[in-house]
């Protein structure tokens, strides 16, 4: 998001992250960012919050306080977005005529914002699937080298909410265990 906020000519960007004791969110994805700004000669004023649309705000507040001619904020999530939302809304700030807020996490609930939020949704089903795919070409590796192991059964407990994409998945996932360990002992 660093790099797209740059190619589209913003210099006065804002990054509410949040804390590093998240490395994934608080300290990787800050790089990522800090580093797409770079390559465009962009030196963010940065503010830490929690996940909270709370923190959003008072975040949003400070930098704007800190550099009132802000052209873009970039937030860790979107619900941090959410409470940018309010706070430019307050400073009467056009979205994005003036400001543009950008984000990660793609949720459903972004729809409702006007305008819509740019968002880089996840694919949490996908990158789910990749890791039992994953894990199921370790396991195979292992059996393939002549090692033992164990299956551990258990008990899932399906919410009413969950889809039958899911429960096929699992479904697959311990069919392909079970079968690639009884083919081999």
């Amino acid at each position: 998001i660093g790099e797209y906020i740059g190619k589209k000519g913003h210099q006065k960007v804002g990054y509410i992250g949040v804390y590093e004791t998240d490395k994934a969110v608080g300290t990787e994805r800050r790089n990522g960012v800090l580093d797409g700004l770079k390559e465009y000669g962009i030196t963010p004023v940065i503010g830490k919050s929690d996940y909270s649309f709370l923190g959003g705000q008072t975040v949003a507040r400070e930098l704007l306080e800190k550099e009132p001619d802000l052209d873009a904020i970039i937030c860790a999530t979107d619900r941090l977005a959410f409470g940018t939302y309010k706070i430019l809304h307050e400073y009467k700030k056009e979205i994005p005529e003036e400001v543009s807020v950008a984000a990660f996490g793609g949720y459903d609930e972004s729809a409702l914002l006007t305008p819509e939020l740019t968002t880089l949704k996840f694919d949490s089903y996908g990158m789910g699937y990749l890791g039992a795919e994953t894990i199921l070409k370790m396991i195979a590796i292992y059996i393939d080298n002549d090692h033992k192991f164990f299956i551990c059964t258990h008990n899932i407990a399906l919410l009413p909410y969950c889809s039958e994409r899911r429960v096929l998945l699992l479904k697959i996932i311990k069919q392909k265990i079970w079968y690639r360990f009884h083919k081999n002992y």
